[in-house]
This record gives structure tokens, sequence and C-alpha cells, in this order.
């Protein structure tokens, strides 16, 4: 096998083992740090303790038809209601709910920081259960009492800050004449308003309907009575088009920079770690078959000159040596003082005699006189090796 041949197929085995072991750390690193995206707070489609799939699934069993979507229904249905659960409207959505509302729709805003809620005076609700109290809704009038949050129990965050905006403590409104359930004479939690034909019901919290919050007291059933008292009932749970407020970071002066970094941030870094020490350590190693390479002259240059010398001794081969001595030195003349290997003597006689002491024509004889023919025994060809040791001496 060729050199190149063997190089190529080193290469592509270093590709392949390259590609390979970045697609193990890439599966180590997604199995071991999978980045879990964070759901929306009260998500109808997620089933951790803060979403509200459990409601969609409750009243989807009780017949309700539920459905999820980011804008207000164009037209009124008979038995449908319309449920916010994070108030993300924007101000024509909203017109458009109330347009909807005084046709005759029944609209549940269970969000309390929602801009509906500003019209009535509220009063925070220290217990975390509030029971029916006066009531003058029929469909809840066989309530008994419902759980409200309790972050020290359930951990749900009450700040209205960043991701948490839609969320806060609960709440307990005046009714200012509109009916309402539990409270007391002068306060309710759950307020329904007349708007025209139809009503908007105002609740003093939302994480009643959180999947962890459903199954305390008659929250469940609360959840069925509004939103699906009879089986051909239809939810439309409306998210709003509003983008989702970016969430704050808060710290309490003693987080390090490091802590701030979210965590797909340390996953990528130690992707790219990880690749960079697998792409080196398959550069620095080497596979396929070992190349040929030619082997070294088994005696020294010294001896090998030696031995040359006394085989052409041994064999009379004065002249032949002689000729030898004259074509490496006019070789090693041509290259110092830039004269091609081919030109006249003259030429290079020329070039020494004008950069050197040495009289004209001392070059041409050294080359041409004696011819190598006359030189035929030692003593001649020692005095010629000493005549360009002298040259050579002089002028390299």
């Amino acid at each position: 096998m060729s050199p190149r041949a063997q190089q190529e197929e080193s290469g592509g085995a270093k590709t392949l083992l390259v590609i390979g072991a970045i697609a193990a750390l890439v599966i180590v690193l997604a199995l071991v740090a999978r980045a879990r995206p964070r759901s929306e707070l009260l998500d109808p489609g997620s089933a951790g303790r803060s979403g509200s799939r459990a409601l969609v699934a409750l009243l989807r069993q009780y017949g309700a038809d539920v459905s999820v979507t980011g804008v207000v229904p164009a037209t009124q249905v008979d038995g449908q209601r319309v449920l916010v659960l994070v108030d993300r409207l924007s101000d024509e959505q909203r017109r458009s709910l109330d347009r909807w509302v005084a046709a005759g729709g029944i609209a549940i805003i269970a969000d309390p920081t929602s801009p509906y809620h500003e019209r009535l005076r509220a009063q925070a609700v220290t217990s975390d259960t509030i029971d029916l109290g006066r009531c003058s809704i029929e469909a809840l009038e066989h309530l008994d009492r419902l759980a409200l949050t309790d972050t020290d129990r359930f951990g749900f965050p009450s700040s209205v800050e960043g991701d948490n905006a839609g969320v806060d403590d609960a709440a307990s409104y005046a009714p200012a004449g509109d009916d309402g359930c539990f409270g007391g004479e002068s306060s309710a939690f759950v307020v329904a308003q007349r708007v025209g034909a139809g009503r908007l019901v105002l609740m003093g919290e939302n994480w009643i309907f959180s999947n962890q919050l459903l199954d305390e007291g008659d929250n469940a059933a609360f959840g069925v009575a509004l939103l699906a008292p009879t089986k051909d009932s239809s939810v439309v749970v409306v998210r709003g088009t509003v983008p989702k407020p970016v969430a704050a970071i808060e710290t309490d002066g003693e987080e390090r920079l490091v802590d701030l970094v979210p965590e797909r941030v340390w996953v990528g870094l130690s992707l790219l770690l990880g690749a960079a020490v697998i792409y080196a350590a398959a550069r620095g190693m080497r596979t396929g078959r070992p190349m040929v390479e030619r082997p070294l002259v088994p005696i020294e240059a010294t001896d090998l000159v030696a031995s040359i010398g006394n085989l052409m001794h041994r064999a009379g081969h004065a002249s032949r040596a002689a000729q030898l001595l004259r074509m490496q030195v006019h070789r090693e003349l041509c290259q110092r003082f830039a004269v091609a290997p081919d030109a006249p003597l003259a030429a290079l006689d020329h070039a020494i005699t004008q950069n050197s002491s040495l009289p004209t024509g001392h070059v041409v004889a050294l080359l041409n006189s004696p011819p190598n023919e006359a030189i035929a025994s030692d003593g001649a060809l020692t005095d010629l090796y000493h005549r360009i040791s002298a040259t050579r001496k002089e002028l390299l």
C-alpha cells in the first residue's frame, strides 16, 4: 500500500472516531443533564404541580368540550364559557371579550391581577381555606369551602414579578350589589357581574385550579359547577397573545456570577470542551498500518568514503578520482559565485577573479591542467588534492 493510500485510510478512521465519540458524548450529556423547559404557570397542558391539566381532564370527564386557544371566540355558542386562568389578553382582546359577554356569554376571570379586577375593592384573605358563607350564585350553593394557597405547605410563589405574573395571594372582593359567594356580608371570593345579557365572573385566586390544589376542599366541585354545569357544556381556555414577561433575576447578594448561568449554557460548554478533547486525542493518535520509510545507510559516511577510496586505489582509478574531485569543487564554486554549472570555465574564472585575490586563469588551470587522463599516479593525485584544498580554503 502506498503512503498516500495509508494516509487517506488513517484520516477516514480518525474522522469516524471523532464523530462517534462526539455523538456518544452528546447522548451521555442528554441523559445525565436533561434540560427540562419550564412550563407556564397554570398551563392547561402541563401535568406539573403548577399546571392545570387536571382541571381540563376533570371537565372532560363530566362531558364538557374543552379547548385551549389564544384568542376570544368570535361568536356566542349556547352553554359555552370562557376561562382566563392567567390574563395575557391585549386591549383589543378585552374589548372582544366584553362584546362576547354582553351578547350573552359567561366569562370566568380567575387571574386576580387582571385589569378586570381593578374595578373591585379587594382585601387579602389570610386563611388557607374560605367557607361558602353568604352565597347568591345558585350553581355554587351546594359547596362548603375552598382550599386556597398556603405558601408554606405547597411552595407556590405569591410574587407578581417575572415568571409569576398572573399569580397573587387570595383576595376577597366587595360585591357592590353583584352576586357573590364564599365571603361575608360585605365581601366575596367569587363575584358575578351582569354585563349586558351575559355574566363576568371574577375570582380572588386562580391557584385553586392548579393540579396540586384541585383535589383540596371543594375546589374540584367548584370548577365543575362553575365551568361545566351540564354535560353539553363548552369551555374555551383563552391564553391571550401578550408575550410572557421576562423573569427578573432576584439574588440575596451571596450568589456568585457562575450561579446565574443557566444550565443549558453549562451543557453547551461541556459539549465544546468534550469535543475539543476528543479532537485533540484523535489528532495525536496514529491509526492504520505503519508507513514504509526508507531505511538509513547501514555504515557511516566517513567509512563509506574511505571504502570507496580504497577500492579506487586498488583498481588504479587515479584519473577517475581526479575527475570526481574536480567535479565536486566545480559544483561548489558555481554555487558560491552564482554561475551556471554548464557555463564555460572562463566565465567561472572571471567571476572568481573579480571577487577574490586569485589571479586570472587559476581556476581554469585547476580544473583542466593537467588533464584527468595525465593523473595516473598517487603522487599526481595527491598534488591535485592539495591544490584543490588550498583553493577551497581561499574561496569557500
